[in-house]
């Protein structure tokens, strides 16, 4: 049998309490990860081999941690510095909006 809680001393779940979810982000889906790596792999091996470690990293973590958004915006800002290519860039977003999901 239960022990009776002392008088005094609240639930840790109120009744008035309203449960809150985190607002849903659109973010690499983790389970496809390795298809992902490779596509990234084969869309990024004509770009210059200084700037392919430091974009692909970037654009990895971003997409997996922060959001697909956020690192689309980087994929574009570095297509504006000479970076990436267009087309390149636009292949990358796409690349991006096929392997995410809502989490």
């Amino acid at each position: 049998m239960a022990r009776p809680r002392p008088r005094g001393t609240k639930s840790r779940y109120s009744p008035n309490k309203v449960l809150r979810r985190s607002k849903r982000v659109r973010k690499l889906n983790m389970s496809r990860i390795d298809d992902f790596k490779w596509s990234l792999s084969q869309i990024l091996g004509d770009v210059d081999d200084q700037n392919v470690s430091a974009v692909k990293g970037a654009i990895y973590a971003k997409a997996s941690k922060i959001g697909v958004r956020e690192a689309k915006d980087f994929i574009w800002e570095k297509q504006r510095e000479g970076v990436l290519e267009h087309d390149v860039a636009l292949r990358l977003t796409r690349l991006l909006s096929k392997f995410s999901v809502y989490r």
